[in-house]
């Protein structure tokens, strides 16, 4: 059976400045594949936060979806965290620097440096491109443990949900039967 947790992150979440939708939308859809969501929870943007919270509910649940967190802002640590935990190194991806500039540019959006991050997930992850922005998720499956890594914007993480991971879910996972 797999039990599922989802940890949304972001200070923005935490002090109330948004409501977390996504987590209710991500329980929604999971429910609808037949899927059970164990925790919903909600960090701010700090490497121990994020750790001690992955750390509880890998405790419980075999899959924990990740939301937020995977920006090129400087407070968006997110993806080292995941690394660490995971522990696989971030590796750049050539591929995902290169759809990232793309959409920038046809956004004609300057690109900066910070924007490079975004192209950095853990080694021996699978890429979830993000047809609705810049900030790619990851997929990291191994023995009975999965963690998806989305980003933060709806309609960004509705697009990877839609367009990788609900697939990746029922090919690689088995929903709970009634």
């Amino acid at each position: 059976m797999v039990k599922v947790s989802l940890l949304a992150i972001g200070n923005e979440v935490v002090d109330g400045q948004i409501i977390n939708r996504n987590c209710a939308w991500l329980a929604e859809e999971l429910n609808k594949l037949g899927f059970s969501v164990l925790f919903h929870m909600s960090c701010c943007d700090e490497a121990e936060s994020i750790e001690q919270c992955l750390n509880f509910l890998k405790l419980y649940s075999n899959l924990i979806i990740t939301t937020g967190g995977l920006g090129p802002t400087s407070d968006d640590c997110t993806r080292s965290c995941l690394s660490d935990f995971l522990e696989c190194p971030l590796e750049f991806n050539k591929d995902l620097w290169k759809q990232i500039e793309m959409h920038l540019s046809r956004r004609q959006v300057q690109i900066r440096d910070a924007h490079q991050q975004q192209a950095y997930i853990p080694k021996g992850c699978e890429a979830l491109p993000n047809s609705k922005g810049t900030a790619p998720g990851f997929w990291f499956h191994k023995d009975l443990f999965s963690l998806a890594a989305l980003p933060g914007p709806p309609v960004e993480l509705q697009a990877i949900w839609n367009e990788h991971l609900k697939d990746k879910l029922l090919q690689s996972l088995k929903p709970e039967k009634d």
